[in-house]
């Protein structure tokens, strides 16, 4: 078998889900003389379930939680409204969901259009209305509005919805051309996020209900695009974006929901107590500074050495993007408690702020290793950015912002001040980063000694490694970024200068100069179980972080952190499938939100 070809064969299900424009199973196709339709759709029903106990010191005081032994310094109120909601045992998705695909081709010109729908009765009617041992956080309130639960009740939305066409262009060469909303799918990653292709915005919501597939996931942008094979193994490829998009967040208040201030009815973050009670002051969200609809375009340089390894695909990349996720940055203003709104004196407000003009460069490549594992497909990339803007932690701003106002000194010395009335200072600082990762996919068949004595049909092994270096930051921004992925604002150095605002023996976590994790998936399938046409694929996944990587924008390492997922996947001749699946996440529990919240999946699906 062609080295290419096998390549291809063992990475191509990835990209062929994150790519788009490929019609599910089980599809219709109709013939109208030269002009082919395809029309196909999968309906189905997912349920998620809490399988772990509220940790009450990862819910703010003001909502029943605790403290933490031995320290003082209190949960965060602006990052538990999820945790809040969903007791152990309690059903946190109920959603029926339908995904409708069409694709019409005529000779070398065609279109593709993907639309998906869903219903969550969980949402709709439980979260947020149901009482847990900590109350409850409803998804509609006075300072919330209703954004939060239109999101995560239902909706019906466009995903993808292009034209192509196949032209042949010089000698025996081919030029694709794409317009419209659609998915370019660059680089190596296979698991771990923040690599060449984080240009794309992604649905996290989406992504994490029951059953979701990573097609669903991926935010489909309106785009131009272009490829074409020339002569000496070369390809070149490119887009450019003609309306930028970002990434959507889990609606505040849902289970996956962290922090309170970041996705649908993230309205306000708490300064001093609850925002719904009436002695809270809160300060509300401002207009978002978001990316302009032009100026965002990419560019792939591809080469096939086949005198590498016996096949060696070779990339380089450049993209020059906007932020697809928000920086929090908070003006200069009083809170309407101490006199915001009165003539020349602007109430303090937060944004979110999607800076403009991020450059990339990465490179990458993809091959096989015959000997290792009946052929293992090896792949990699790395990634460098330039002047990266990282999110200051929430507290080191809080300290700049407002605690100069409130207690007349200057807290926040390592922070541009800027005095100007109403202005936003920027949230973020910038250093250069550096990321990669390398991965592989080995096949074992059944001839594999592992694979018979498991009495299986086929083993497939996926490992991911990645890495972020951040190589000319300084000690001063190290203190003052925030983290990534802990997601409870942890207080900040500048903070920790006021005296009796914190225990001061309580560990303020801060991103490593080096950060680096793994994720290994092991899935096993077994063909015709029981004498019948059904396929049963138990699985397991591990993953294990090693220090702390900035944030937001990055791989997302938490050191320690560990999850561990077990499930199993049954399919019927490519239209039903059903799946159940466990998750849990462990260690460095000080600082990871989402270590007591163990979860449980059931789906099911048809496709026509």
């Amino acid at each position: 078998m062609n080295k290419g070809f096998r390549l291809s064969l063992m990475l191509g299900a990835v990209a062929m889900c994150i790519g788009g424009g490929t019609v599910s199973a089980g599809a219709t196709e109709i013939k109208l003389g030269e002009t082919s339709i395809n029309v196909g759709t999968t309906v189905s029903f997912g349920m998620g379930i809490r399988t772990h106990k509220q940790d009450c010191t990862k819910i703010s005081t003001y909502n029943g939680g605790c403290l933490i032994p031995g320290y003082t310094t209190k949960p965060n109120v602006n990052t538990d409204d999820g945790n809040v909601n969903v007791g152990q045992g309690d059903v946190y998705s109920a959603r029926l969901k339908f995904v409708t695909e069409a694709e019409a081709r005529y000779q070398n010109y065609g279109a593709f259009m993907r639309v998906k729908g869903f219903y969550d009765y969980a949402n709709s009617e439980l979260i947020g209305e149901k009482r847990t041992d900590f109350g409850r956080r409803p998804l509609k309130d006075r300072l919330r509005g209703d954004a939060a639960y239109d999101a995560a009740a239902w909706d019906i939305s466009l995903l993808d919805a292009f034209v192509f066409g196949n032209f042949d262009v010089l000698d025996n060469s081919t030029l694709n051309v794409r317009l419209g909303k659609q998915v370019v799918n660059w680089g190596e990653s296979l698991v771990i996020q923040g690599g060449i292709n984080q240009f794309q915005p992604v649905d996290v919501s989406a992504l994490r209900t029951p059953g979701a597939e990573i097609k669903e996931a991926i935010v489909p942008q309106e785009m131009i695009y272009a490829s074409i094979d020339l002569p000496g193994s070369l390809s070149v490829a490119g887009w450019y974006g003609l309306h930028w998009r970002k990434t959507e967040f889990d609606s505040v208040g849902t289970f996956f929901s962290v922090p309170d201030f970041v996705g649908p009815g993230g309205n306000y973050l708490n300064f001093f107590g609850d925002g719904v009670q009436p002695q809270a002051t809160s300060i509300r969200i401002a207009e978002p500074e978001e990316g302009k609809n032009a100026g965002e375009f990419g560019a792939r340089l591809g080469y096939s050495a086949d005198w590498l390894n016996g096949g060696t695909e070779l990339a380089l990349y450049y993209a020059n993007y906007h932020s697809k996720l928000p920086i929090v940055e908070f003006n200069n203003g009083l809170l309407i408690a101490l006199g915001g709104g009165a003539p020349g004196k602007p109430i303090w407000q937060f944004r979110h702020h999607y800076v403009e003009d991020i450059e990339l460069f990465g490179a990458s490549f993809a091959t096989t290793i015959d000997g290792l594992l009946h052929g293992t497909a090896l792949s990699g990339e790395v990634v460098f950015q330039p002047d990266l803007p990282f999110q200051l932690s929430t507290g080191e701003l809080l300290a700049a912002r407002g605690m100069d106002m409130m207690f007349g000194g200057h807290y926040a010395s390592s922070l541009p001040y800027d005095t100007t009335p109403g202005a936003f200072p920027e949230g973020f600082t910038r250093t250069d980063a550096i990321s990669g990762q390398l991965a592989t996919v080995s096949t074992l068949p059944t001839s594999d000694p592992v694979t018979s004595a498991l009495g299986a049909d086929l083993i497939v092994l996926v490992a991911n490694w990645g890495f972020q270096y951040l190589p000319s930051v300084s000690s001063t921004q190290l203190n003052a970024m925030l983290v990534t992925r802990s997601e409870n604002q942890m207080p900040s150095r500048a903070v920790s200068l006021i005296p009796g605002l914190i225990d001061p023996n309580f560990p303020v976590l801060h991103p490593d100069t080096f950060s680096h994790g793994y994720r290994l998936i092991a899935n096993v399938q077994y063909n015709n179980v029981f004498n019948t046409p059904w396929t049963l694929t138990p699985g397991i996944q591990f993953g294990q972080d090693f220090h702390t990587s900035a944030g937001p924008i990055g791989p997302g390492f938490l050191d320690n952190r560990k999850t561990l997922s077990l499930g199993v996947k049954g399919s019927y001749q490519n239209t039903w499938t059903a799946g159940i699946q466990w998750t849990a996440t462990r260690g460095n529990e000080l600082q990871n939100s989402f270590s007591d919240r163990d979860f449980m999946t059931v789906d099911v699906s048809y496709a026509f």
